[in-house]
């Protein structure tokens, strides 16, 4: 797991889920409602999600 945005220190982050070679296999979020359901999206249609993303 790999947190992308904010800190659980914030209360307020999105984390991704990767296999060894960067693909992501799951979201979590707290407080991130945005950025979590753009990412889930990307998840389900099988578009590469971007990593870094700043945005929620």
């Amino acid at each position: 797991m790999r947190i992308t945005d904010g800190s659980p220190e914030e209360r307020s982050f999105l984390a991704v889920y990767e296999r060894p070679d960067g693909t992501v296999t799951a979201v979590l979020a707290l407080n991130r409602p945005r950025a979590f359901m753009r990412l889930r999206r990307e998840l389900s249609s099988g578009v590469p999600a971007g990593h870094g993303s700043r945005s929620g």
